[in-house]
């Protein structure tokens, strides 16, 4: 594929679309890197997202988080329409 100015995607359960337009299935309930800056030895940011470890058996309605991190700052995690910042 080609760039698509920088969009990468995960949606339902295990779905993910790099920024090329390569499509991915990652089951179960990790943890994966969606994006990392890869342009200097320490990342300036990085995405992780997390699979829902309680799905029922269903790859539609998941509950699923995100996580972000940036140098010298705590972690920031989304999950529903909650943002918390270094677990608070």
């Amino acid at each position: 594929g080609q760039d698509r100015d920088g969009i990468c995607r995960s949606w339902g359960q295990h779905h993910y679309e790099t920024f090329d337009g390569i499509y991915f299935y990652f089951p179960g309930t990790c943890s994966y890197i969606l994006a990392q800056d890869c342009h200097s030895d320490v990342p300036q940011y990085t995405v992780w997202v997390h699979n829902s470890r309680v799905c029922e058996g269903s790859v539609y309605s998941c509950p699923r988080a995100l996580s972000l991190f940036f140098p010298n700052e705590e972690e920031i995690h989304i999950s529903g329409y909650q943002v918390h910042q270094g677990g608070r």
